[in-house]
């Protein structure tokens, strides 16, 4: 009877356990990206004044902006889709810490951050919604607007509606009218006010499209885990 008891409450704390590890899980990449915004951010403050490739990179994305490159027809469809295995995220991680006090700078794929401190979200903005750069943050959809401002732009930030521990856009659906989004690029910080939300089609491109005389940023991810059949966005406007 004794062993039976014993094997009861070992079964229960296994149990226990396998229902608390996905929230343990999000917590901590939840702080872990935290982290790592942070340390763009001040990498970004320290050494722009000094970083010739950061103000080489920023130009050359204002001056994409300015192009007729951003239209409907070159805008990639984003795969978004619900994954249920990550590779190892915090080797990499481990990798950049270990180098200079520039190493996130010095990665040209990261473009800036994104930052909601009202649902607690923080990850770095990558450039070009791969595969890889979804497993390791949120990204730019090639074809639309880098995230450096301007009239006649829109830059649509895309992230996975969370996965197996990881959190990312799940919780874009919580965010309201006057909401604001921060982003911080390779020179300056920008912030955008929430002002509407839709759902769309994976292929609606259209609707990812320049908004004549508007600077502004839409966040992209999938309807949930399961159908992943339509597209949510969150449409936001620059606020001086």
């Amino acid at each position: 009877m004794k062993a039976k008891r014993i094997i009861g409450v070992l079964l229960f704390l296994i149990g226990f356990l396998l229902i608390l590890y996905p929230m343990i899980s999000k917590t901590y990449y939840d702080i872990s990206s935290r982290e790592e915004v942070e340390q763009i951010t001040k990498e970004i403050k320290e050494d722009l004044e000094n970083d010739a490739t950061s103000n080489d990179l920023y130009e050359q994305q204002v001056a994409y902006n300015q192009s007729e490159i951003s239209k409907p027809e070159n805008i990639e469809v984003a795969n978004v889709d619900f994954v249920e295995e990550v590779g190892d995220k915090n080797s990499e991680k481990a990798t950049k810490s270990n180098q200079s006090n520039t190493a996130y700078l010095a990665d040209q794929s990261i473009i800036g951050t994104l930052s909601i401190p009202i649902i607690d979200l923080f990850y770095p903005i990558y450039d070009g919604a791969t595969n890889k750069h979804l497993l390791s943050g949120v990204a730019r959809v090639d074809g639309t607007s880098y995230p450096v401002g301007g009239i006649n732009t829109n830059s649509v930030i895309a992230g996975h509606n969370g996965y197996a521990g990881q959190t990312y856009f799940s919780r874009i659906n919580k965010l309201e009218s006057g909401d604001l989004i921060k982003i911080q690029n390779r020179k300056e910080l920008l912030i955008y006010e929430v002002y509407n939300t839709a759902i769309i089609k994976p292929n609606n491109v259209a609707a990812l499209a320049v908004i004549p005389g508007q600077d502004t940023v839409t966040l992209l991810t999938c309807t949930s885990p399961t159908p992943e059949t339509n597209r949510y966005l969150v449409f936001a406007k620059r606020v001086k």
